[in-house]
């Protein structure tokens, strides 16, 4: 059996789908690949798919990892998977690199994010610059069981920058995103919007990686 790790991106429209719908994309791009993939057992068989940190709703991406196998004998080349997936795949989702598998899901322990938010850049970058200086920035959400809990964003930040760029705020940082915990890059920027009594006209949220402890990259 050759387990298989896929990397790709997800741009442009693709945003839109969540993450049931990239797994049946994915689903119907093997299916169509006539690889001879590997099927849970059980009552309900379907192609085995495990996605490190799965991307929320809205968010793009440019290294997504995606797990599958492959029960040929024979081992199948990886530019004949990359080739293979994109040519079954909607626009938007591109497979880009595909290897045997590194890491463990649960080393992942970091995401590293561009977020770009338009609007009044000067303003916003003041602001941010006094907002990122906080010992604390609490942040308020929901747990599974809807019991809402307040944290501090901070013990959630590895790395954090900023700039501005035609029109835009633009902060790049490093969150925590590992199988126990992680920080939603929205929630802290609605925070910090709330806060200040920000508006951005538009706002455009990609992650860049996936990071080890020592930050060096999920593979």
């Amino acid at each position: 059996m050759q387990n298989v790790r896929v990397f790709f991106r997800k741009t442009g429209d693709a945003r839109f789908l969540s993450h049931l719908d990239v797994m049946r994309c994915f689903t119907r791009a093997l299916k169509r690949s006539g690889f001879n993939v590997w099927y849970t057992q059980g009552f309900n068989t379907h192609i085995y798919l495990m996605f490190a940190s799965p991307l929320s709703l809205g968010f793009e991406s440019e290294y997504e990892p995606m797990d599958f196998r492959i029960v040929d004998d024979e081992p199948v080349a990886e530019s004949e998977v990359v080739e293979r997936l994109n040519s079954g795949l909607p626009r938007g989702l591109t497979v880009f690199a595909a290897s045997a598998p590194e890491h463990e899901h649960t080393d992942a322990a970091f995401s590293e994010w561009e977020i770009r938010v338009s609007g009044d850049a000067d303003a916003m970058s003041s602001s941010f610059r006094e907002f990122i200086s906080k010992d604390e920035i609490p942040v308020t959400r929901k747990n599974k069981k809807g019991v809402e809990k307040t944290e501090n964003a901070v013990e959630y930040i590895k790395k954090i920058s900023f700039d501005t760029e035609e029109g835009c705020l633009v902060i790049r940082a490093v969150l925590k995103s590992d199988t126990s915990s992680s920080l939603n890059p929205s929630l802290l920027l609605n925070t910090f919007l709330n806060e200040y009594g920000l508006r951005a006209e538009d706002i455009r949220i990609t992650r860049k990686s996936l990071l080890l402890q020592d930050l060096t990259i999920f593979k």
